[in-house]
């Protein structure tokens, strides 16, 4: 059991965890941190007009990367360790929708994730960056390529004009 795992335990007020809802907390807090950003994102383009859908898809991208912070949190000696790919398949699904069966331009997710409020064009980067998160999660779990691949293009995504 790692410190990070004592921790959540800890938190949670319940000591003997098993692997499984250990691995089910784990996943739930990743959903959570993920809606927080995802609000975060939404309130800066309600607040204030002016490139602001620059900055949220920004704030997105960068918060994305932040879910390697979850990573140790997992227990990889269960095979639920792979429910650390639940946001990245959620949002896959989700973008999937709303970029070819919804295909809505006023859509809050297509004028935060796309730069020409298309929503075609979440079905290209976007939709390849969630597909990314899973692919990693899954192959290069707790890895250091795992997390240099994500944060390379989570926070360069973020960080480019």
């Amino acid at each position: 059991m790692t410190q990070q795992q004592r921790l959540l335990r800890d938190m949670m007020g319940m000591p003997h965890l098993s692997p499984l809802w250990n691995n089910v907390c784990c996943s739930l807090l990743t959903v959570i941190y993920m809606k927080i950003c995802l609000e975060i994102s939404f309130n800066f383009r309600r607040i204030r007009r002016s490139h602001t859908s620059q900055r949220a898809r920004r704030f997105a991208h960068i918060s994305d990367a932040f879910i390697l912070l979850f990573w140790p949190l997992f227990d990889t000696n269960h095979w639920s360790w792979r429910l650390n790919v639940l946001v990245p398949v959620v949002m896959a699904v989700r973008i999937f929708y709303k970029g070819a069966i919804l295909k809505d331009p006023d859509d809050e997710d297509v004028r935060i994730m796309s730069r020409s409020s298309s929503p075609y064009e979440l079905l290209y980067g976007p939709l390849q960056y969630k597909i990314l998160l899973i692919v990693v999660g899954l192959y290069k779990f707790m890895s250091q390529e795992g997390a240099i691949i994500v944060a390379a293009v989570g926070i360069g995504d973020g960080l480019a004009p």
